[in-house]
């Protein structure tokens, strides 16, 4: 699950939002490389980019008259 809350997806489709943010860096620390492997893992235990898919869903809201 995936939720950033802050995002209008105004010039992003979902899935692009999701695949901007799991392309690799190219910094050579060793953050940027265990962030890499994060990414990979995401991707590889998924079965590949073309088996990742993201979905956009409402805002919570404790207002319970939207129910």
């Amino acid at each position: 699950m995936l939720r950033d809350l802050d995002m209008d997806f105004k010039h992003l489709t979902p899935k692009a939002y999701l695949m901007q943010g799991l392309e690799e860096s190219r910094g050579k620390s060793d953050d940027a490389k265990y962030k890499n492997s994060i990414r990979r893992a995401v991707k590889e235990y998924f079965g590949g980019e073309a088996n990742l898919n993201c979905f956009a869903l409402g805002k919570p809201s404790d207002d319970d008259s939207a129910l």
